[in-house]
């Protein structure tokens, strides 16, 4: 009897993304960002229950669409900035199991925005999990190209922690992060123009450039910022393994 069979498969895409909206259901090599995730299950046979798990009826269709099952629709309170993995994933297990009138081994969480794995990573994390009884979890992940400090995260004691773990609460709240530049502007101009320059250049009066600059400098970079958010990729277009992932030969 297997250890980790039956498994069911939860392909977990939530709408109301903050950092870049939309992100599973935009194109990625010319199929929406969940699809890739299915496409990939369908090509491990020993995944034999594959689902999505989210709260968009547009998600869902988009799914169902491409030959995925939605059983349910996830209740919002799954469904929030700050709500982690864990219970999405013991939500979707009781319904599955309450559904299917059957118990699952093990869960396999895919991830839309991990598109870059191929059908024996999925094979290997299956092989593992059964060969070690007393391991809880098999986590795949990738060397990345870039340094981990850029996005938050160090090594410690052999596992990743937050370098800034109080930035946590702040990276999905757009509004918070405004108003925390906006303060960081007001206080660099209080600094340069009324403490730095009265004693470099004296001047009897405020001029009007003193206003028009800085506002025409702070209005370009947010232009800058958010045509750059309006047109960047939800995964690394340079990923080395990208490419094998997304060539589904057998489907």
């Amino acid at each position: 009897m297997s250890a980790v069979l039956p498994c069911l498969t939860i392909v977990t895409a939530r709408g109301g993304s903050k950092g870049l909206a939309g992100k599973n259901v935009r194109p990625l090599a010319g199929l929406p960002l969940l699809v890739h995730s299915l496409r990939c299950a369908a090509l491990v046979p020993r995944l034999e229950r594959v689902i999505v798990s989210t709260d968009s009826p547009e998600i869902a269709e988009v799914a169902r669409r491409h030959g995925g099952d939605v059983p349910f629709l996830r209740p919002p309170e799954l469904a929030r900035d700050d709500t982690p993995s864990l219970p999405v994933l013991t939500h979707a297990l009781a319904e599955m199991e309450r559904m299917d009138g059957r118990r699952y081994a093990s869960v396999l969480l895919l991830e839309p925005t991990s598109p870059a794995r191929l059908p024996q990573d999925i094979e290997g994390a299956l092989d593992r999990l059964e060969a070690a009884p007393d391991a809880t979890m098999v986590l795949g992940c990738s060397e990345p190209t870039f340094n981990p400090f850029w996005v938050g995260v160090v090594e410690k004691n052999g596992r990743l922690d937050m370098v800034f773990p109080e930035m946590d609460k702040f990276k999905r709240r757009p509004t918070w992060l405004a108003i925390a530049g906006a303060w960081l502007v007001v206080l660099h101009y209080v600094d340069v123009y009324w403490l730095v320059m009265p004693v470099l250049h004296p001047a009897p009066a405020l001029h009007w450039l003193d206003l028009a600059a800085p506002c025409a400098v702070l209005g370009l970079a947010t232009a800058a910022a958010a045509a750059r958010r309006r047109t960047r990729i939800a995964i690394a277009s340079d990923h080395p393994r990208l490419a094998a992932a997304i060539t589904y030969e057998g489907t």
